[in-house]
């Protein structure tokens, strides 16, 4: 039995490439001076990341230095046209059915896969938050896939792969 190939970015549809737009210290490139080759190799299936927040970044420099994580990619920027990667769920305060991209897709070393979301703590609680991470856990269960939600202030406060235990069963 052969794994089908996940695309992570295609290739825009009207232009050879993505404008995005960030605040300067929310802006990572694949040149960044800090990363070893090796951790350059991790990710990067585009030249520049630009993240939401501080916590998201930090979650992406977190995982991307780990000795537990061989691939990790940020997704969250890139929902355009990017339907390999997304989850559709009920939105209850529309009534109608969306789509949902989390932030990351990691690899770790132990050849498990995660799917990773970061939430202000003010929003992990919100009923539509609830509801795509339901959604996430239902599909990322069916596919062997592990997924994580953290709040913002646990990435900040503390190192969150050393927190938790390798491998899941």
């Amino acid at each position: 039995m052969t794994r089908a190939e996940l695309v992570l970015l295609h290739e825009p549809k009207d232009a050879g490439y993505y404008e995005f737009s960030a605040k300067e210290d929310l802006v990572l490139t694949n040149r960044y001076p800090g990363f070893t080759p090796e951790q350059i190799k991790k990710s990067f299936h585009a030249d520049t990341y630009c993240f939401d927040s501080i916590p998201e970044k930090a979650c992406f420099m977190q995982y991307i230095t780990s000795g537990k994580v061989k691939e990790v990619y940020f997704t969250g920027m890139f929902t355009s046209n990017q339907e390999d990667l997304s989850v559709h769920y009920y939105d209850p305060e529309s009534g109608r059915i969306r789509q949902y991209y989390p932030d990351f897709l990691a690899k770790m070393t132990d050849g498990s896969y995660r799917l990773i979301e970061v939430k202000g703590d003010n929003k992990i609680d919100d009923i539509v938050v609830k509801a795509k991470q339901a959604a996430a856990e239902e599909m990322a269960v069916a596919s062997g896939i592990h997924y994580l939600m953290y709040a913002g202030s646990r990435i900040i406060n503390s190192h969150i792969l050393d927190d938790e235990p390798m491998a899941y069963s």
